[in-house]
């Protein structure tokens, strides 16, 4: 501070005013882009101005008019030089401050914002990873029920069709053995149209099953009516006997079409055999 002051009092005035403009002007190409420096220089040099002042008044130096107009041109020369100095040191000082301190914090708050965003982003790509083999297992697991159930529906069907083909084969088998006595009243064109009516795959197996069993016994019905072995001493015998198949008959829970077949055949083949007893009697 005494060697400022002593610049401001011992240099000569116009040599320090050279200097001030000196500085001034490269002071005012390093602040021209911040206004605010400027502003602010300015500031300090009204209070370096006031101050030295202050400064002369309070040694006692207002002795005469002289005497103050000096004062009053060595405190311009103090604003001045104070105007100088700070348009080229704050800039420098603001210079250093963001090389040294703002610039790093900035690169620190933007790595941080990278790397803050980067690990969003990681977590983001993990969950959607995460969700995706949460979707592929779901659907890995309801391809495997699915197979389950067609492996379980195709085992079903396969033993519905097995079961199906059982009972057709069963009436085949027992048509074809009572085909001699049946053919010419119960075609086997008859026997077929039934089969496929009745016992087709597109009928439940149950279905099937019990159409089969009621097959078989109108087959054997049919059989013990044309049976050429029955034999009758009288009247009465022959009646009982028709009597005897005709209950059986309703009584064998068939399909109302084949029952009503197997009636009408019985009564007329209970014609014959009556007819043959009258002409054998």
């Amino acid at each position: 501070m005494d060697a400022y002051l002593s610049i401001i009092e011992s240099a000569d005035i116009c040599s320090l005013g050279f200097v001030i403009m000196l500085l001034a002007a490269v002071g005012a190409c390093m602040a021209g882009n911040t206004p605010r420096l400027r502003v602010l220089g300015w500031r300090i040099a009204a209070g370096a101005f006031v101050l030295y002042g202050m400064y002369a008044v309070a040694l006692g130096r207002t002795t005469d008019a002289a005497e103050l107009a000096l004062i009053l041109i060595r405190a311009v020369l103090a604003g001045g030089l104070t105007l100088g100095l700070a348009w080229v040191l704050l800039p420098a000082g603001v210079f250093i401050v963001r090389t040294l301190a703002v610039h790093p914090v900035t690169k620190g708050r933007a790595a941080l914002h990278t790397l803050l965003a980067n690990r969003r982003a990681a977590q983001e790509e993990l969950e959607r990873v995460r969700a995706e083999l949460d979707w592929k297992a779901a659907e890995l697991a309801s391809a495997e029920t699915r197979y389950r159930q067609a492996a379980e529906v195709n085992r079903t069907d396969r033993e519905a069709q097995r079961r199906r083909d059982n009972a057709r084969a069963g009436c085949e088998l027992l048509y074809a053995q009572y085909a001699p006595e049946l053919e010419q009243r119960f075609s086997r064109n008859a026997f077929a149209k039934f089969i496929a009516d009745y016992m087709g795959d597109e009928r439940s197996p149950e279905e099937v099953e019990q159409r089969a069993e009621q097959l078989s016994e109108a087959l054997r019905v049919h059989r013990q009516i044309l049976d050429p072995a029955h034999r009758f001493g009288t009247l009465r015998e022959l009646t009982a006997w028709y009597d005897e198949q005709r209950q059986q008959v309703q009584s064998a829970g068939l399909h109302p079409d084949s029952a009503e077949v197997l009636l009408v055949n019985l009564e007329i083949h209970y014609e014959e055999l009556l007819r043959r007893f009258i002409q054998e009697g």
